[in-house]
């Protein structure tokens, strides 16, 4: 409510049909590039990885991304000290999760369990009553 009454107030809304054709074509690829693809992508990652996995890849995305910038322009920005504490603090997350759920010292996949139930699922409802 708040954005559209700024559009109206600053002028900043365009009619649908005030739209340029350049301007819904970079819309449609923001909407399946941007959107659709990589939700798709990590549907299809899920098959593989376990969710802890994923979200541990997603958690530490900031982290990845200025190490990174730190990497191509070294100096452009300097880290607070906030950065440090915090990036420990996921990394102690990780080691702490693993070490309480016994994934680390077991060696075993956590999504071995998940795939056979996938193999599975429907089998038994498949079946015709007897």
């Amino acid at each position: 409510m708040v954005s559209a009454l700024a559009f109206v107030v600053v002028g900043g809304f365009v009619a649908p049909w005030e739209v340029r054709a350049h301007d819904w074509g970079l819309l449609i690829f923001l909407a399946v590039a941007r959107t659709a693809l990589p939700w798709m992508w990590t549907l299809r990652v899920l098959k593989t990885l376990s969710p802890y996995t994923l979200a541990i890849s997603v958690a530490f995305e900031p982290v990845y991304s200025i190490f990174f910038a730190y990497l191509f322009w070294p100096n452009e920005e300097r880290l607070t000290w906030r950065f440090y504490p915090g990036t420990a603090a996921l990394f102690a997350l990780v080691v702490a999760n693993a070490a309480l759920t016994g994934r680390a010292s077991a060696g075993r996949s956590p999504v071995a369990g998940r795939r056979s139930f996938v193999k599975n699922f429907g089998r038994e409802s498949a079946k015709p009553d007897s």
